[in-house]
């Protein structure tokens, strides 16, 4: 058997070791429970291109790598959601040009209202959280700048990005 049938073996009887733990470490994640299988599915992939020798920790990398695809999912899934969003918000052709204006006292009223729920969301924040979403959503500073601001890693800018998110969603989602 070659070595990359053994290093193959090797990625498939860890990741079937740690399959469990690995389904309970993404489902904790907020991952939709259709999306967990094809995130170890696309683990898999990407582990078995590296050789296990070549990895101090393969348990650590396993999860890094299913932690990193969890990532790009969640804002794969939060960008296809905005581009459906603004597709059914955008006026068709045939009623664009037909309306004298698009807002109406009761959608400045309703855009008025979320505007403050956005803000009473953001209060419950920690501050670098809140600081770290701010800077990214209303400035036009890269995660790195952020980071570089608020003494932090880029990483953790992500987290903090992440989980504000997060929370304004379920605050709006509440109210």
């Amino acid at each position: 058997m070659s070595v990359v049938g053994n290093d193959n073996r090797f990625w498939a009887t860890l990741i079937q070791s740690h399959d469990d733990s690995l389904r309970e470490f993404l489902n904790r994640r907020n991952q939709n429970a259709a999306d967990v299988g094809d995130i170890i599915q696309e683990t898999y992939m990407r582990v078995v291109k590296i050789p296990p020798q070549s990895v101090n920790n393969p348990q650590a990398y396993l999860f890094k790598t299913a932690a990193n695809l969890s990532i790009n999912n969640y804002k794969k899934v939060c960008s296809d959601e905005n581009n459906k969003k603004n597709i059914a918000s955008k006026p068709s052709t045939s009623t664009q040009y037909n309306t004298v204006t698009s807002t109406t006292p009761e959608l400045e009223l309703e855009a008025q209202r979320k505007r403050e729920l956005m803000l009473e969301a953001l209060k419950g924040l920690p501050q670098n959280c809140r600081a770290a979403f701010i800077l990214h959503r209303f400035y036009p500073d890269t995660y790195l700048d952020i980071a570089k601001k608020l003494n932090v890693s880029v990483s953790m800018v992500e987290k903090y990005i992440a989980q504000a998110v997060l929370h304004c969603k379920q605050s709006m989602e509440q109210n």
